[in-house]
């Protein structure tokens, strides 16, 4: 790994902490542009426009499920609206993921609790994806059904980066020089 590596790493540390997968990617890794991944983003989102279920006229109430199991159940069963699964787990995902990279990347989370807490984060992601399909139908309009299964589908790819990041860039993400008691997972 080279210096100039080194250096844009480090600018992509302090900048764009949540982001730093994507950066990585197209710089360091090549294996496709931005302008690529735009492309293939657009034809994703046009697949999920053709293969989303037609809008129901009248989205489904929430007003029967008050206790947080029977949302799960109404949810996993697809009988919420759309917005309500999507973005109340999307923005605690976020959140989440945001908070542990920014541990990860100042050196104040190891490389185990990294990965410890990605594994843990890959079922309730699954449960997610799988409700928001089924709830596909549940809003007025596709668009939001196809944009919904496309950002699920980005959250596997980012899993994906970071994976590669783990095991490619370990040492220099996780800080390893100075990492004492982890060390051997930095390799």
């Amino acid at each position: 790994m080279d210096a100039d590596f080194i250096e844009r790493f480090d600018q992509y540390k302090e900048s764009l902490l949540f982001f730093y997968s994507l950066p990585v990617f197209f710089d360091d890794v090549n294996v496709m542009t931005r302008i690529e991944f735009l492309l293939i983003l657009a034809v994703l989102l046009c697949f999920f426009w053709f293969t989303a279920p037609q809008p129901e006229g009248a989205v489904v109430s929430s007003k029967e499920a008050s206790a947080t199991r029977d949302h799960l159940v109404e949810a996993w069963l697809g009988r919420k609206p759309l917005w309500m699964i999507f973005w109340v787990f999307f923005i605690v995902l976020n959140a989440l993921v945001f908070y542990v990279d920014g541990l990860a990347i100042s050196g104040r989370f190891t490389v185990s609790s990294w990965d410890a807490f990605y594994f843990i984060l890959f079922t309730p992601t699954v449960f997610w994806t799988v409700c928001i399909w089924r709830n596909s139908a549940n809003t007025r309009f596709r668009f939001w059904a196809a944009f919904a299964r496309l950002a699920s589908a980005t959250v596997f790819f980012d899993f994906f980066l970071k994976l590669v990041l783990r095991f490619a860039y370990a040492r220099i993400f996780f800080n390893c020089q100075e990492a004492v008691l982890d060390y051997a997972a930095c390799f």
